[in-house]
């Protein structure tokens, strides 16, 4: 297992980009477009290079939305890299995009391709 100095390193690393995502996601019209997703049960697939981008929705209760989110999963070459959720923020109904790390291995390095297959997707 990697040292937590070199896991910290590697999130701060990713933080830059996970914050474009989150720019991104967070515009009016992605919300409300991942909000029409989720009240309609729609599974989302994207691909940019060799990155691919696919979600599913979880829906915990179809009548309240700020319950419900999104599962991702992102390969590259149809190898799983990346895992993570779209969950929603807050009231005003703004999602946020959180990655699921394994820290069993270093972490992989997020990149503007990822953040354009997010842009893409949404």
């Amino acid at each position: 297992m990697p040292t937590l100095k070199k896991l910290i390193n590697q999130m701060e690393h990713n933080d830059p980009y996970v914050v474009k995502i989150n720019e991104i996601i967070q515009q009016d019209d992605q919300t409300k477009r991942i909000l029409r997703g989720l009240r309609n049960d729609i599974h989302f697939e994207t691909t940019f290079k060799e990155y691919k981008l696919v979600t599913k929705p979880k829906i915990s209760n179809p009548y309240d939305l700020s319950l419900n989110m999104y599962h991702f999963t992102i390969t590259k070459n149809d190898k799983e890299i990346l895992k993570g959720n779209i969950t929603p923020v807050n009231k005003i109904q703004k999602f946020k995009v959180t990655f699921a790390y394994d820290f069993e291995k270093d972490l992989v390095e997020l990149n503007d391709d990822i953040v354009q297959l997010f842009e893409d997707a949404i």
